[in-house]
């Protein structure tokens, strides 16, 4: 949850022959649905009255976890075997998107990512069945 009650998450395209971009998406939790685009505006393009998605990422990437730490929200890529960082810093809601930042690579299937209040990051492994701990 971002510091003012919005909630990230991870938004896979679904589209297996032509598949979109994978997206990070900011939703509030009060008054009205916002329309984030699914399933007639990928998160790459403009449409009228769609919100943009605060990432973007490259097609079946797979965002699975995501864990927001002060203004930076990590994100595990199950695919690409990255853990990212998007800093939310002076994004609202309506930008453009904000470019992704590799924080580590080579992992395999990270899945859940969990902060913890000591700073340190847990990232588990699907395909070892680890629990890795990482320092932002």
């Amino acid at each position: 949850m971002l510091p003012d009650g919005r909630i990230v998450t991870g938004d896979i395209g679904d589209n297996i022959t032509n598949p979109p971009v994978d997206e990070l998406d900011v939703v509030s939790l009060e008054g009205a649905s916002a329309d984030l685009g699914w399933p007639t505006c990928p998160g790459d393009h403009d449409c009228a009255g769609v919100v943009r998605p605060l990432a973007l990422f490259p097609p079946s990437a797979t965002p699975t976890g995501v864990a927001v730490v002060g203004t930076d929200v990590y994100v595990a890529l199950f695919v690409t075997g990255q853990l990212v960082r998007v800093s939310i810093n002076g994004w609202t809601q309506g930008d453009g998107s904000v470019k992704p930042v590799v924080v580590a690579d080579g992992l395999q299937g990270p899945h859940t990512v969990l902060a913890r209040s000591n700073g340190t990051l847990w990232v588990s492994e699907h395909l070892t069945g680890r629990i890795l701990q990482l320092q932002p």
